[in-house]
């Protein structure tokens, strides 16, 4: 959401949530009443904040289709409402198969969350509400004083999911405090809008916002009081020094930020070379400066700069003004070519086309590339850099990301400085219907030719994580119907070398690791997205099986006797150490290449000897013993 500044109320009024509701309960028709022939019910429970039962409260509830918001209507419609029992609980008939709005006088409270219009199928039951009931907030924002936006920001869920729902804003007092009507047991979070070196932000997340279900900057309002008390600690981002040349006073200079590109700061230079920005979002940023020089209209930008979060070195950046000349951004076409697979190489091109052609091969027309990894279903926020350069080795943290993001800028002499900015999706998450208007400037390409090919039944990894087994990797089921897949086994989080057949057999080096498979589906003329399979439990070592032949079962008295030790395990060669132990004397061995061993005892006296054979197993083996009547059967009679 964007923030802007101006007077308004210190309280934050809680009627915004039931404007909400109003807006989107699947209100019944007029004069609805119960259908007939409800095979099903819907049942739960309705209590007071304190906790005791709400009776006689109103429950409102109306047929809809599943997974819509169409209200079923005509002799099909099934809406009307009751009431509570004295212990707070309801039931209503429901038609099998068909889903129900529930509502009540005032929104509902289930698990942190405000309920709005939320959707249940026919015949759940164990339904737990309580009816809001309303606390003052007093938040204090350390750090700002008078004149700071402030949006309080509640956990909703209503027809589509769960989400962070603004009250309103308000801005602080002199102390940086603001009140807010808020919801006993209701989960929240303070957004601050950007004042003075503090960005726009989620306080305690920054750009992102915080969890649904706690951790740092979400809050739950307390269940009892009539008020309560919240301190939060913005961050700041770096201020920007921006060096002016061939600029006149009144130059209008702005930071537009790739982190979150609804964010920005302008301001207007009061002297002819220097100006600072303030409050920008941390991440990449360009500063584009534009106004008159000498009567005429210039215009500048600077290189791509990192602005810092929560860090007090101020950046830099140089802006040279060019006069203006025929407006050519809509003259350049941004493309890639190469293998958008994790580990593949892309290479970005910039080409002029129409009036700006002529400047193609002009000398000093220069073009520079910057490549960032993108979250889009967060609105555009949390961009990373990956690397710069029209190449790009795409890393292991895109997977992190929904989207690939490269930034062409072109100069060339006598013309406006031109930055385009190009994405390819990478994620199933992102459907054709996505917004585009999170690019904030610049012409906007597709890189990809169609849309990935994407599992609809995940890889996963069939067979036992245990030292010398083979696992085997199932491509899942996928849209788009790919040709073939490939595969890389990892360990961890690394590419195993040589690890790229639909087979892989788990060695020592696995051991005490997870393994998973990267499967990437082959299909010509469309992005390709690699899916990684859920891990294996950590490899385990294989277990070891111990057998042994005596060379001859009667020797004489001070003569030796030899025996022959075999350490078998599925799947693998066994190394180490097997030891022997004739009476009371031992013996330690190494096994040799295929797993066995001859093992000499020390003369031996008259009598019957008792062996007894044990082996301390390797990096892939576990240790192991040969089992005690084997060994009984390996007894030496010394004549």
């Amino acid at each position: 959401m964007k923030l802007t500044n101006g007077a308004r109320p210190r309280t934050i009024a809680l009627g915004l949530v039931l404007t909400l509701a109003a807006a989107l309960t699947l209100a019944a028709p007029a004069g609805a009443t119960p259908g007939t022939g409800q095979t099903k019910t819907i049942s739960g429970v309705l209590r007071n904040i304190d906790g005791t039962p709400a009776a006689g409260a109103p429950i409102t509830y109306d047929n809809h289709v599943c997974g819509t918001r169409a209200s079923i209507s005509g002799t099909a419609d099934d809406s009307a409402s009751v009431l509570t029992s004295a212990t707070g609980t309801f039931s209503f008939p429901a038609y099998a198969g068909q889903c129900y709005s529930i509502t009540s006088a005032e929104p509902l409270l289930a698990g942190g969350k405000a309920l709005i219009a939320t959707s249940y199928a026919a015949g759940t039951s164990g339904l737990a509400f309580t009816k809001l009931d309303s606390i003052t907030a007093n938040i204090k924002v350390t750090g700002v004083g008078a004149g700071a936006t402030v949006v309080v920001v509640i956990r909703v869920e209503g027809p589509y999911g769960d989400t962070w729902y603004p009250l309103g804003s308000t801005t602080t007092d002199a102390s940086g405090s603001v009140s807010a009507g808020l919801m006993k047991g209701i989960r929240y979070a303070v957004v601050l809008s950007s004042i003075d070196d503090y960005y726009s932000q989620f306080i305690g997340t920054g750009l992102m916002p915080p969890s649904f279900n706690g951790g740092p900057g979400s809050f739950t309002a307390p269940s009892t009081g009539a008020s309560f008390t919240q301190t939060v600690t913005p961050r700041k981002s770096t201020p920007v020094t921006v060096s002016l040349t061939g600029f006149d006073v009144g130059a209008t200079v702005s930071g537009n930020s790739f982190s979150a590109p609804a964010y920005s700061a302008s301001v207007t230079s009061v002297t002819p070379n220097s100006v600072t920005l303030r409050g920008l979002p941390p991440g990449p940023t360009q500063v584009v400066a534009s106004g008159q020089f000498v009567g005429n209209p210039v215009f500048g930008a600077s290189p791509i700069i990192q602005v810092g979060d929560n860090s007090a070195s101020p950046r830099g950046a140089a802006i040279s003004g060019s006069a203006l000349a025929d407006d050519l951004s809509g003259n350049i076409i941004l493309t890639t070519t190469g293998d958008r697979r994790i580990g593949g190489k892309v290479t970005a091109h910039a080409t002029l086309i129409g009036a700006a052609a002529q400047l193609q091969d002009l000398p000093g027309t220069k073009v520079t590339y910057s490549w960032f990894g993108m979250n889009i279903l967060l609105g555009g926020l949390g961009l990373s850099p990956l690397g710069s350069g029209q190449t790009l080795t795409i890393p292991a943290e895109l997977a992190q990301f929904n989207a690939l993001i490269v930034v062409a800028h072109v100069e060339s002499p006598g013309q406006r400085g031109r930055t385009q900015l190009g994405y390819a999706w990478i994620s199933p998450l992102v459907g054709a219907s996505a917004p585009t208007d999170v690019i904030a400037q610049g012409v906007v390409t597709n890189l990809g030719a169609g849309f990935p090919p994407v599992p609809q039944v995940a890889p996963r990894i069939a067979g036992s994580a245990v030292a010398g087994k083979t696992l085997t990797a199932a491509p899942g089921a996928w849209t788009d119907s790919p040709s073939a897949f490939t595969y890389r086994w990892l360990r961890g989080a690394s590419p195993i070398a040589g690890a790229t057949g639909k087979t892989y057999k788990a060695s020592a080096a696995d051991v005490g690791k997870a393994i998973s498979v990267q499967v990437t589906p082959v299909k010509a003329g469309h992005a390709i997205v690699a899916f990684t399979s859920a891990p294996t439990g950590k490899v385990a070592k294989a277990a070891a099986s111990v057998s042994a032949k005596l060379a001859k079962k009667s020797v004489k008295t001070g003569k030796k006797a030899i025996i022959t030790v075999k350490i078998t395990a599925a799947g693998l060669k066994p190394g180490g150490k097997v030891t022997v132990k004739f009476g009371k004397k031992k013996v330690t061995k190494k096994l040799g290449k295929k797993g066995t061993v001859k093992i000499t005892s020390p003369k031996l006296k008259k009598g019957k000897v008792k062996v007894a054979i044990s082996y301390a197993g390797d990096k892939a083996t576990k240790a192991a013993k040969l089992a005690a009547k084997k060994a009984k059967k390996l007894t030496i009679t010394v004549k």
